[in-house]
């Protein structure tokens, strides 16, 4: 009897599309990844004896330049540069 009820229920169903809730579950999910999307940083490239020769940089002025690496023997005034 539960079974004729169950396939009684499905055999009526008809499929219908709705337009409406479709759009407003679509417009709910595209917010919800714009909402919940990282946040841009910006990231600081900062000139290494290794890619100083390969890479040009732009000043804030517009300006583009290039660093030239030349090694040097430390001194007494020299100051100990942590690594960020």
């Amino acid at each position: 009897m539960l079974i004729y009820c169950i396939g009684d229920m499905i055999s009526t169903k008809k499929f219908e599309f709705h337009f409406f809730w479709f759009i407003t579950a679509f417009l709910v999910g595209i917010v919800y990844v714009i909402v919940d999307s990282p946040k841009k940083k910006a990231v600081i490239k900062y000139p290494t004896p290794y890619n100083a020769d390969k890479t040009t940089y732009r000043g804030i002025s517009g300006e583009c330049y290039k660093v030239n690496v030349k090694e040097v023997k430390c001194s007494e005034n020299a100051k100990h540069q942590t690594i960020i």
